[in-house]
Formats: structure tokens, sequence, C-alpha cells
């Protein structure tokens, strides 16, 4: 939560996330970021809590990922980003964009083949690569 207020706040917060994904001989923080939201889960112990108790830590880690979320919005919605996250030497000549475009494209896509009574429905990740695409096409290629 304290990464989406520095994001919110700070234009080179921003600037640094999105540059954070062509870092050479390094993970990239952003990528790091949408890995966790993704597929982080609670550590198996949780599983001794009563439920009640697990109950609060799962709305806790919740709000932890739509925090992360909201700070990847904002941060392709900056006109400063829009240049780093659409790479242009990346991708191929059916799908531009590099990583980035890649993963919010899958995000939107796995949503549009599963219904609502599907198992892994997360319209978290749809909401934030529907949003996240929207602000990087708005203008320019």
């Amino acid at each position: 939560m304290s990464l989406e207020s520095l994001i919110l706040d700070s234009d080179s917060a921003r600037m640094a996330l999105a540059k954070s994904i062509d870092l050479p001989n390094t993970q990239s923080s952003l990528r790091c970021i949408l890995e966790f939201v993704e597929r982080g889960s609670h550590p198996p112990y949780w599983n001794e809590f009563d439920d009640k108790q697990r109950s609060r830590w799962e709305k806790t880690l919740g709000l932890c990922k739509a925090a992360l979320i909201k700070a990847v919005i904002t941060m392709a919605g900056d006109e400063k980003s829009m240049e780093v996250l659409w790479d242009k030497e990346s991708g191929t000549e059916t799908f531009p964009g590099g990583w980035f475009i890649q993963t919010m494209y899958n995000w939107v896509k796995a949503f549009s083949t599963l219904t609502n009574d599907s198992e892994g429905v997360r319209d978290d990740l749809t909401i934030c690569g529907t949003l996240s695409l929207g602000n990087l096409a708005r203008t320019g290629e």
C-alpha cells in the first residue's frame, strides 16, 4: 500500500517502475509485481488458523494485491511511461509491444474464455489489463 501511494504521488516513482522493464541482469520490479498479483497466494501455515482469522488475513492479502493493481494502472497511465512500456523492439509482427503488453492482453483474454461459474475467474486481472491497455492505447501509435 506504500508503493501504491508512492506511485500515485511521484512522477519519478512511476517512471522508475516502468523503466525497471529494461534493467540488465536483474528481475524487473514490474514483472515481480505482476507475478505476485497473478500467482501470489497465502502461505500454507495460514491453513492452521481458524476460519475467521484466515479470512481476515486473506482479505488483507487481497487488499495488498488491489493496491499493486492500482499502482500498475496509474503507472501505465503516465504519459512518460507509454514509450517505455510499449516496447517497439520486442514482441512479434502479429503481437507488438513486449512482455508487459502481452501480459495485460493475456489477462483480458483469459477472462473472456471463462464463465462466471468457472473456478479462477479473476476480474481484478481483467480490470488491470483492460485499464492498462486502454491507458497505453489512448494516444500515439
